[in-house]
């Protein structure tokens, strides 16, 4: 709520550090509810289905966009 852009509390520049906090939290309750119908049909395979939690968080991480502050500090500096 503190980064809601309808409250002009942040930039826009913290659209991509909000995207990135969303993806990593909804990650955990996406692979649980995945794993149900496969528990329902294999018990044992429903706790494999978990390592998705790992992975899928790898993968955000690597995949999520930059941050525009993280942007600028790998920018070469300029001088005049």
């Amino acid at each position: 709520y503190a980064t809601s852009q309808k409250r002009g509390l942040a930039s826009d520049s913290a659209q991509p550090i909000r995207l990135f906090v969303l993806l990593r939290t909804l990650r955990i309750p996406a692979v649980f509810l995945v794993s149900i119908p496969v528990a329902v049909i294999y018990p044992r395979a429903a706790m494999y289905v978990w390592f998705l939690i790992w992975i899928s968080g790898a993968l955000i991480s690597r995949f999520a966009p930059r941050s525009v502050a993280a942007e600028e500090a790998d920018a070469p500096e300029q001088t005049d």
